[in-house]
């Protein structure tokens, strides 16, 4: 009876907790302006951007089991739909750039994986690089549409509605936008990795096999992994252009995409939040580093990684899970 009522405890603290902890980072994150300066506040806006990719990423990743080396692709695109509709109709039309921004990437998405899922493994990741390289070099070509290198800026921050109007200069109000979009997207992210299709994409990732044998439509679910990925990539993207005001051709590197593998990785695949950790962990180092030590980013990338993966193989949140921390679920993890 002692044993049954202490694992009861352990399994009723592996519930609230998670939920605690997250009620707690809504709420300061929703008060970061009032003891944030400018400066501090931009950088968790930019944070929680790229989060958002990172998150969008894993869903592909991490749950799906698909290595994708051109997410950077819709990210771009996502940007530019922004950009281009704002700067076509003003910046009062801002709810409909994000949304543009959105179906842009989500049907460019959707075209691409009905193909690139139909490859193996092998041929799925040279497929989404050469994507990659393809739309990085068009960028740079149609320098018209695009501005090449330099990019498109936007006069003002793209933030308007009736009287209501975000500035450059003044962070806050399109911090608080940008966060209720963010929290937004990695509910709805967070929901279909919890609904049976998630459990569906976690099957698949473990064995496509056995999930073919049981009946699932391989195919389809890969192409819904890789279009939904696509839709997360592509409202990160819309975010980042309205609010940085300034889009290039370099949103669809393959550094981009790169980028987020790495953050994946380290803050741990298939666990959702642990791209979020990544993503915070290594734009924190970048930000400390870019004085003090340039080249030394590169470097402690490559010693982080090594350490993860000879200590951490699971990553930072999977390896709390594994040991009992955090929360765990039946199939996750990478």
């Amino acid at each position: 009876m002692k044993g049954f009522v202490s694992g009861g405890n352990r399994s009723i603290s592996r519930r609230v907790l998670p939920l605690a902890l997250g009620l707690v980072s809504v709420i300061a994150l929703g008060s970061a302006p009032l003891w944030l300066d400018a400066f501090s506040l931009s950088f968790l806006l930019k944070v929680l951007i790229w989060g958002l990719f990172a998150a969008s990423f894993d869903v592909l990743f991490g749950y799906a089991g698909l290595l994708s080396l051109g997410h950077s692709v819709y990210f771009g695109l996502g940007a530019y739909g922004a950009a281009w509709m704002t700067l076509s109709y003003g910046p009062e039309v801002f709810p409909w750039a994000l949304g543009a921004g959105v179906l842009l990437g989500g049907l460019a998405a959707a075209a691409i994986g009905a193909l690139a899922v139909r490859t193996g493994s092998h041929g799925f990741i040279i497929v989404t690089a050469v994507t990659a390289l393809i739309a990085f070099l068009g960028a740079q070509s149609r320098r018209d549409l695009t501005g090449g290198d330099d990019g498109l800026t936007l006069s003002a921050m793209p933030l308007a509605l009736g009287g209501w109007r975000a500035g450059c200069a003044d962070p806050g109000p399109a911090y608080l936008f940008a966060l209720g979009i963010v929290l937004l997207g990695l509910g709805a992210l967070g929901t279909m990795i919890r609904s049976p299709l998630g459990l569906a994409l976690r099957c698949l990732r473990e064995n496509e096999l056995r999930a073919q044998a049981l009946g699932y439509d391989v195919y389809a679910l890969k192409w819904l992994a890789f279009t939904v990925a696509g839709l997360g990539a592509a409202l990160a993207g819309a975010l980042y252009a309205l609010v940085n005001c300034h889009v290039s051709a370099a949103l669809f590197g393959w550094l981009v995409s790169a980028d987020v593998l790495i953050w994946t990785l380290f803050g741990g695949a298939g666990t959702l939040v642990g791209p979020l950790v990544g993503t915070g962990v290594f734009l924190s180092l970048r930000e400390l580093l870019s004085d003090l030590w340039p080249a030394g980013y590169p470097v402690l990338v490559g010693l982080a990684l090594l350490g993860i993966a000879r200590f951490l193989p699971r990553g930072l949140v999977g390896g709390l899970r594994t040991r009992g921390l955090g929360p765990t679920r039946k199939g996750e993890g990478p």
